[in-house]
């Protein structure tokens, strides 16, 4: 019989690389810097109400709290927004008005959504159609 060796390993302390190093690689594109510069917006949740749903968020502005961005029933009703696509609708606003907004003023804390900006949001969201080719008979 043979017998198996086995070796103590002794246990080596990992360090910690810092955080403000340089790694190398390629540089970060100039897609996701922009990405990195926008406000992050949280998602809270949603409130329905006798006139329309009222989503909150928070962002931050100059100090984190939260906003609330209305949308009328009557949007809803009448095909220009869809139910699922509410949070998406004001994290895409918030984000807007945050970037737009002067370092000095703060935006408002209830926004509320007009049919141009719904119609907006639904034309970006929409894929091109494409067409198939058709096709011809053969011809005898």
């Amino acid at each position: 019989m043979r017998k198996e060796r086995v070796e103590e390993t002794l246990a080596i302390p990992l360090t910690v690389v810092d955080v403000g190093e340089v790694t190398p690689g390629p540089a970060p594109s100039r897609k996701y810097r922009e990405q990195q510069m926008r406000p992050h917006v949280q998602y809270v949740g949603c409130r329905i109400t006798d006139d329309g749903r009222e989503y909150t968020l928070r962002a931050p502005s100059k100090s984190p709290h939260s906003f609330v961005l209305f949308i009328a029933h009557g949007h809803f009703a009448s095909g220009q927004a869809r139910f699922q696509d509410g949070p998406d609708l004001c994290c895409a606003k918030l984000t807007r008005v945050l970037a737009e907004e002067a370092a000095e003023t703060a935006p408002e804390d209830r926004l509320e959504f007009t049919a141009e900006e719904l119609l907006e949001y639904r034309n970006s969201r929409t894929a091109p159609e494409r067409k198939r080719p058709r096709r011809r008979p053969d011809a005898d």
